[in-house]
């Protein structure tokens, strides 16, 4: 139940209004350090195939077949294809549900928020969401991200559109019109990954759904200021691949000096690279080819691959990297690694059937959670 980036078998997905080849991806940014008090610990969340697993950082210290600590399982129908993980400021965990209609199923796409009272129920059976938030805009979104003042930004690769909800609006939940429906000239393709830089400013990852490469566009904070409705902008600055720098690409995260990380989902060339803050610095809206500050390459093989068609990234307070790997593992490198590149062994690889992974998609580090 993946999409054409994911899983071969189901590339026949049609959307007609794309005329793009679209399976269920099955994604985001996030992060934080927002646990309780009582809880002092980092967890590594990550959007499954069907659910949401969390690992506590005792699991992702070392290489090992883990077992999540916690499973997040909604009541049937259940979701369909979750596809990212966030945290607001408040710690409250959000799952952008890219659903199953797009691939001809029943189960719209939705975002539902999880409070932090409730995070530690999200053990076997699961528990409803405190908020669901629908809408008939919605093609297949895949990736959310707050914005510093809390209003939820999302990017949906089937209609090549990223939305915003105000914070106002999730507080209502239901089934809502987006405040904000952002198109761009050039058009987006394959809008995927979605983050903002500490200035505010809006990155956005185009995966090109229909063939290798891609971009990525930057909106200008100032650009973005008062927008409502249905908003056409041209990106304040194109990055565009040098030849094999961006291929791909699948997620979008900043790291505390400002450097862009980025994953690149194409198989044949395996790589999450990095561009310096001065390199963002140095684009415009002419399409500008840097080569890459960093490149982190594959090692290994199979299972043990540590970097295989990347999809979800995130990054944790001490800097360390973690990547999510269509061989169903994920990826820690350190922050001393990353200055390195290379065929990097990552510090360590989890892997495994007691993992229960499947299908990882987007990734968070927030505060964890044991079960009581």
């Amino acid at each position: 139940m993946a999409t054409k980036f994911r899983r071969p078998a189901l590339k026949a997905i049609t959307l007609s209004l794309l005329t793009l080849s679209l399976t269920i991806l099955a994604i985001g940014c996030g992060g934080g350090n927002n646990g309780p008090s009582t809880q002092p610990v980092i967890g590594l969340w990550q959007a499954n195939l069907t659910n949401v697993l969390e690992f506590l950082s005792t699991h992702i210290k070392k290489n090992g077949d883990s077992a999540p600590t916690l499973v997040g399982n909604l009541p049937a129908p259940g979701f369909g294809a979750p596809q990212g993980v966030t945290f607001d400021s408040s710690g409250n965990l959000w799952v952008l549900d890219g659903g199953t209609v797009a691939a001809g199923g029943s189960i719209p796409p939705t975002v539902d928020e999880f409070t932090t009272s409730q995070i530690p129920l999200l053990t076997g059976t699961g528990v409803k969401p405190n908020a669901v938030i629908g809408s008939s805009d919605f093609g297949f979104p895949q990736q959310l991200v707050f914005d510093s003042a809390g209003n939820l930004w999302l990017s949906d690769a089937a209609n090549n559109e990223v939305f915003k909800f105000t914070s106002n609006q999730l507080s209502g939940g239901s089934d809502l019109t987006p405040d904000l429906i952002l198109t761009s000239n050039p058009a987006f393709n394959g809008s995927l990954g979605i983050a903002f830089d500490s200035s505010g400013d809006l990155w956005i990852a185009n995966n090109n759904l229909s063939d290798a490469n891609g971009t990525v566009f930057e909106f200008g904070a100032s650009a973005l200021a008062g927008l409502s409705g249905s908003q056409t902008l041209a990106p304040n600055a194109i990055l565009q691949s040098n030849g094999t720098s961006i291929s791909e690409p699948w997620a979008l995260v900043f790291d505390s000096s400002g450097n862009l990380w980025l994953s690149n989902q194409d198989d044949a060339i395996n790589t999450v690279v990095q561009f310096s803050k001065a390199q963002l610095a140095a684009l415009s809206p002419t399409p500008t080819t840097p080569t890459p500050a960093v490149t982190i390459s594959a090692t290994g093989s199979g299972a043990t691959m540590s970097i295989d068609s990347p999809t979800g990234l995130a990054i944790n307070s001490q800097g360390e990297l973690a990547v999510a790997n269509v061989n169903n593992s994920l990826s820690i490198f350190t922050a001393k690694q990353l200055t390195q590149g290379g065929s990097l062994v990552p510090t360590v690889l989890v892997e495994g059937s007691n993992t229960t992974i499947d299908t990882p998609e987007g990734l968070a580090f927030s505060g964890g959670f044991a079960p009581q």
